[in-house]
């Protein structure tokens, strides 16, 4: 009979990470903002550490707009903050547009802290593909505590309703969502430590044709009367979900 050391991979097994002989392990334990949900091949990241903002903005409304602050942050000094106008329905959103890595499965991940007034926040994944426009967005709506979808007749539909927590308890969300561009389809939302499958959910998609690329949008909606402050941190795209 042969002795030997015990089988260490397989005598101490994690049951909700993955063991230091994952990659994706090391990376995170390294400091990589990519360690909430790690499926997916990376195609970007932004942890909003950077000295200036590498993202376009879009403003609405008297005292809104978008800057660094190290007044809260997931990770590292810094996040953005997105204030919105005073106005009923103003809003403050982070956009770019870049190529398409692939018209399959892609993730979309981000982290935040809205305040108390905030109406919704929303990231939005459109794609352009040269004949179609694909519009998924996950949306939370901080008014009436729900989380919701962008159906494929262009309405918010929910999906199910949270207790959040409002900037005061300094409590990061993590919201992601997958889509199957190919099918034209939502794959799961997850928030927090909750998933959602939406396998076969329509998203809003119509003929158009736009050059091929990619918008992605975080959007920050207010309701009541007052300028309202939402902080994100911690961007990440990925494709070859599964």
């Amino acid at each position: 009979m042969v002795h030997t050391l015990p089988d260490y991979t397989s005598k101490y097994k994690n049951l909700t990470i993955s063991n230091v002989t994952d990659f994706a392990e090391n990376a995170a334990r390294l400091g990589s903002i990519v360690s909430y949900d790690r499926r997916g091949n990376v195609v970007l990241l932004d942890d909003f550490e950077g000295a200036v903002l590498h993202w376009n903005t879009a403003i609405r409304g008297v005292g809104a707009g978008i800057t660094l602050s190290t007044i809260n942050q997931k990770s590292g000094d810094q996040s953005a903050k997105l204030v919105t106008g005073a106005a009923i329905n103003d809003y403050a959103s982070l956009y770019r547009r870049m190529p398409v890595p692939v018209i399959k499965r892609l993730g979309f991940e981000i982290s935040l802290i809205p305040e108390e007034d905030v109406d919704s926040t929303s990231i939005y994944g459109e794609i352009y593909t040269g004949t179609r426009r694909l519009v998924p967005e996950m949306r939370l709506d901080t008014v009436n505590d729900n989380l919701e979808y962008r159906n494929n007749v262009d309405a918010h539909t929910r999906i199910d309703d949270i207790d959040l927590l409002d900037a005061a308890d300094e409590c990061w969300l993590t919201m992601k969502m997958v889509i199957d561009y190919e099918t034209e389809e939502y794959v799961r939302f997850i928030l927090n430590n909750t998933e959602y499958d939406l396998t076969g959910t329509a998203l809003r998609a119509t003929n158009n044709g736009t050059a091929p690329h990619m918008y992605i949008s975080i959007a920050s909606w207010k309701v009541a009367l007052v300028n309202t402050t939402t902080y994100v941190d911690n961007f990440v795209l990925t494709q070859n979900e599964v």
